[in-house]
């Protein structure tokens, strides 16, 4: 994309709507740089929207979650990964929720082998947002 492009004009002729099966997302690590491509992937016409808060690095403060379908969060993993605090993990999975949204944990991050895991409070958090075949099922 040239630095006068936009999202929306390298799109194919026949996007339209979005593809029913290409899901367009954008990581959020932080306030400086991750939010503000929360507005530009709002106006990309996609089926599926998500948000990759990972690696999350600081609380984000209020996001506007309007037109978003998923939502994951993890922690930085690597020899030199900076820790994760919970509560901005918490904070995200709230207005995830509030939202009706679905949230996906990855990890804790961290620097060892495991990644520190990914279970919040002795379980594991991985929503998906459901397909149009799935959603046409439940009709």
């Amino acid at each position: 994309m040239g630095p006068s492009s936009t999202p929306t004009q390298i799109l194919p002729s026949d996007w339209g709507d979005g593809y029913p099966n290409v899901w367009l997302g954008v990581t959020v690590e932080d306030r400086a740089h991750g939010v503000p491509r929360i507005d530009v992937l709002r106006t990309i016409p996609a089926k599926i929207r998500f948000l990759s808060c990972e690696p999350l690095l600081e609380d984000l403060g209020a996001l506007d979650l309007t037109s978003i379908h998923w939502v994951i969060v993890g922690g930085e993993s690597g020899p030199k990964a900076r820790k994760m605090l919970g509560w901005w993990m918490q904070k995200i999975r709230g207005e995830s929720e509030r939202h009706g949204i679905p949230f996906f944990f990855k990890q804790w991050g961290g620097r060892g082998r495991d990644k520190g895991g990914c279970r919040i409070l002795d379980y594991e958090v991985k929503a998906f947002p459901k397909t149009r075949r799935e959603e046409d099922a439940d009709e």
